[in-house]
């Protein structure tokens, strides 16, 4: 964070309540005010609590609602790091890529056993999303595509296979300390990478 906004404030546009820590717990570690006040007062924006094992992160401020309206650097990392201290243990994938590219997890049962599903999406529209959200269809005229994109799964998981779908293209696994890792070679705009667990 510091990288991005140091110690400045930074412009918040988005909806937010006023509220109050009073939990002596409670930790506020952001603070928001409005501009237009005579007597500016900071409001707590985003506030943590650690409660036995469990984690949690309140934001006053909708982080989520303002990213996704103006997407200010400093509020994906806001996003990004209250998740990573909320969780209750570390990622089960890192995918390693630009931001246009989505990645999801899911865990499947098939009457061979277990496997892991990472679905790929770019998001990377040469048109620029011109078009009104609501009459925007999904036509592309061309694919940008985005080359060696990395996916790394957590060193709980122990992989037989791993291959790319469409086309059931084997992917090498690279085993490091932090566990299995594959590089995909190319994404256009969608690909699966399946990791058949041991």
């Amino acid at each position: 964070m510091k990288t991005y906004v140091g110690d400045e404030m930074v412009t918040f546009k988005g909806p937010a309540l006023k509220v109050a820590a009073t939990d002596t717990g409670a930790h506020v570690l952001g603070t928001f005010r409005n501009k237009g006040d005579a007597a500016p007062v900071n409001w707590p924006g985003v506030i943590s609590r650690s409660y036995g094992k469990g984690r949690v992160v309140y934001l006053a401020c909708g982080f989520d609602a303002a990213y996704y309206l103006y997407s200010y650097p400093y509020q994906r990392l806001a996003l990004k790091h209250a998740i990573e201290w909320a969780a209750a243990g570390p990622k089960p994938m890192v995918v390693t890529a630009p931001m246009c590219v989505h990645a999801t997890l899911m865990r499947q049962t098939t009457k061979d056993g277990q496997r892991l599903v990472v679905h790929l999406f770019s998001d990377l529209n040469t048109t620029g999303q011109h078009a009104f959200a609501a009459d925007d269809v999904p036509l592309r005229e061309e694919v940008v595509p985005i080359h060696d994109i990395q996916v790394s799964f957590a060193p709980t998981y122990r992989f037989r296979r791993i291959h790319l779908e469409p086309g059931g293209v084997d992917l090498p696994i690279e085993q490091t300390p932090t566990g299995s890792s594959v590089t995909v070679p190319r994404l256009g705009v969608h690909t699966m990478v399946v990791g058949e667990l041991e």
